[in-house]
């Protein structure tokens, strides 16, 4: 399997799948039951590991259990003000007027 710097395999995605629902399971415990493990491995393919992955399953496994409940919101936030905005072009300007 062919995997870039900032992806995971498929079998990488397999491996980190229980570590972010036990996540998923604490953030739950803290009064936070709506976090899914999908959510979790979001955060980490989407935004922590967007860049760099990290290079071995351990690494990976340490970055998922210090997950903090912080650092998730923080992530939803920035995802909630950065969002895909269409170009001025494609705006129709006088039927705002």
């Amino acid at each position: 399997m062919k995997k870039t710097n900032n992806s995971l395999s498929k079998w990488q995605s397999l491996l980190i799948q229980p570590l972010c629902q036990k996540k998923a399971r604490e953030f739950k415990r803290a009064g936070y039951p709506k976090i899914s493990r999908h959510d979790i491995e979001k955060y980490f393919t989407d935004f922590a590991w967007k860049h760099q992955l990290p290079a071995s399953y351990q690494e990976r496994k340490q970055a998922i259990k210090q997950l903090s409940i912080n650092q998730y919101f923080d992530y939803l936030q920035l995802e909630a003000t950065v969002y895909d905005v269409p170009s001025l072009d494609h705006i129709d300007i006088q039927s705002l007027l």
